[in-house]
């Protein structure tokens, strides 16, 4: 007797699963040949949109050039204006920094030139006073030897006048053994009798 195999509910296929032969709606892959809607690509011989480039010979409007003639925006503003000169000046040879920075070192040098001339006017102007010293101190010796000098003939002076004294002295002396002899004179004058005449008494002679 054939044993029947009964299958279990749990091994029964579900109403919902797919027939056989038919995948998953999810996981159904396009037709054979056909590539994914997701990523399709373009049109063979069509550019991408997002690639897309402008038309032929017309160039971007980022970098679209100005029409002859016509001045650049930024040119023509005060700041452009400017930086184009500034530009051009740099181009030339004139750097604004360069010229600034010589302008530093000549205001420094013209300091230092100050400075030394400075000093050279204080040094002129101590040797005039060394030399106004010098003159004032020749002034203050020939002062003093004129003093000397003058000390020297007020000596003379005394001196002179120490001898006229003497003589003085000498002169009185002498006047005073004079006044004596006159005295002795005069007492040796009253002392003697007076000399008598010797043709006195005598009569006249006789003439002949």
């Amino acid at each position: 007797m054939a044993i029947r195999s009964v299958r279990s509910p749990s091994a029964r296929p579900s109403p919902s699963s797919t027939k056989p032969g038919a995948a998953d709606a999810a996981s159904k892959p396009n037709k054979p040949g056909l590539p994914d809607a997701a990523s399709k690509p373009n049109k063979p011989g069509a550019p991408d949109a997002a690639a897309k480039p402008n038309k032929p010979g017309a160039a971007d409007a980022a970098s679209k050039p100005t029409k002859p003639g016509l001045p650049d925006a930024s040119a023509s503003s005060p700041s452009g204006k400017l930086g184009n000169k500034l530009s051009a000046l740099k181009q030339d040879g004139f750097d604004m920094g360069g010229i600034g920075g010589k302008a530093a070192e000549l205001g420094k040098l013209l300091d230092s030139a100050a400075t030394v001339l400075n000093s050279i006017a204080q040094l002129v102007q101590g040797i005039t006073q060394g030399v106004q010293g010098v003159a004032q101190g020749v002034q203050g010796a020939a002062d003093a030897v004129g003093g000397v000098a003058g000390a020297v003939g007020g000596a003379a002076n005394a001196v002179g006048g120490a001898v006229g004294a003497v003589g003085g002295a000498v002169g009185s002396v002498g006047g005073a053994v004079g006044a004596l002899g006159g005295a002795a004179t005069s007492v040796l004058s009253l002392a003697q009798p007076p000399m008598q005449d010797p043709t006195a008494g005598m009569s006249q002679a006789p003439t002949l």
